[in-house]
């Protein structure tokens, strides 16, 4: 999991987002797609110059069970 078993799993997204005076919500999905683009990138090439690629898939599965999570908690993300 994102936060490997932390108690506050969106504590990174908070920060990041009073540093960049954006919510929680805001912060995920810029983290997802950073994740996305990036596979994207390495399936139309997956000879593409990536330092991370290895984990790629596996960050973006954390995201996406991160925002499942928070959407199955009835949280709305233009609320975090």
């Amino acid at each position: 999991m994102y936060t490997q078993g932390g108690g506050n799993v969106i504590r990174n997204l908070e920060i990041s987002g009073v540093v960049t005076q954006s919510t929680v919500g805001k912060e995920l999905l810029s983290h997802l797609m950073k994740q996305i683009i990036a596979m994207a990138q390495l399936l139309i090439d997956p000879n593409c110059a990536d330092q991370e690629r290895d984990k790629r898939f596996a960050d973006a599965k954390n995201y996406i069970d991160l925002a499942y999570s928070i959407y199955k908690e009835g949280q709305a993300f233009n609320k975090l």
